[in-house]
């Protein structure tokens, strides 16, 4: 008896940041400050009481600057929201969801423009679509998955990934092997047949090459940088992937069921619906 393979095309997973946005300054020092002033002027408008302005951004910082040490000290992602939820009981400020979210959302706004899309990124992911690539997000960030997503959204680029990991939900960072599984389960794809694109070699190429998939080194300027975690590719530009896909054969056998749900993470945040 003879069972045909099938043949479905190759799922495609991207890292974010310097990826699909790439990072246009490396000093986010003023792009902070302008986000505590506009957190502190929208808290003014809500007839709050607040300390003068120093002294809040003065608290900003050393919240911030706590969580990130027991972020780390922990080796778990820094938990941006309980720490603003935290600082807001210490202001005496209200600490309802909706009211942290919005305090986090004006403390984010201006990092927005950290990044920018690259010329065609766009044209690159609907032939990615067209061609029926079931692609997904998997980032570290210490961002509120909501306020990612609607960045997402504002730069046109939410529509193409219905999954999205995010380290701040997982609570833990690439090279994790918990930040690969939850999206290789959405997507129902063996690591084998997964494309990883991304920019940081002790990250991305790391956990992503150490689960077996095929890994992708985005570098955008000069040479990649010398480490021990070597990309099965390397590109300069995302309009670059086609071609490769073409090279390596953009389909892969169809996958079957892969684990038992008990065998991976439970998270809240997959498969993520469109906003």
């Amino acid at each position: 008896m003879y069972f045909p393979q099938v043949l479905r095309p190759r799922p495609i997973l991207f890292d974010l940041g310097d990826t699909l946005l790439n990072h246009i300054t490396t000093n986010p020092l003023p792009y902070f400050k302008e986000g505590v002033r506009l957190a502190y002027d929208f808290i003014s408008e809500q007839s709050h009481a607040l300390p003068p302005y120093k002294k809040f951004h003065a608290a900003v910082r050393r919240s911030y600057f706590c969580a990130f040490l027991k972020a780390t000290l922990l080796r778990r992602e820094l938990d941006l929201h309980t720490s603003l939820v935290r600082l807001s009981e210490s202001l005496s400020l209200p600490s309802d969801h909706d009211f942290v979210m919005a305090f986090g959302e004006r403390l984010y706004r201006p990092m927005k423009r950290l990044g920018a899309i690259e010329e065609g990124v766009h044209a690159v992911l609907d032939r990615l679509v067209a061609q029926g690539h079931p692609l997904g997000i998997v980032s570290n960030t210490n961002v509120p998955a909501p306020m990612l997503d609607q960045h997402l959204e504002e730069v046109d680029l939410l529509r193409y990934f219905p999954v999205r990991v995010y380290s701040c939900d997982v609570g833990v960072r690439k090279p994790r092997a918990a930040m690969f599984l939850p999206a290789l389960r959405a997507l129902n794809c063996k690591p084998q047949h997964t494309l990883f694109v991304g920019d940081k070699p002790s990250l991305d190429i790391r956990g992503a090459g150490r689960l077996g998939m095929i890994t992708v080194l985005k570098v955008r300027v000069g040479k990649p940088p010398r480490s021990r975690y070597r990309p099965d590719h390397v590109i300069k530009h995302l309009t670059e992937l086609p071609g490769l896909l073409d090279k390596i054969s953009w389909q892969c056998p169809e996958t079957p069921p892969l684990l038992p749900q008990s065998e991976f993470p439970a998270r809240r945040f997959l498969p993520r619906p469109a906003i």
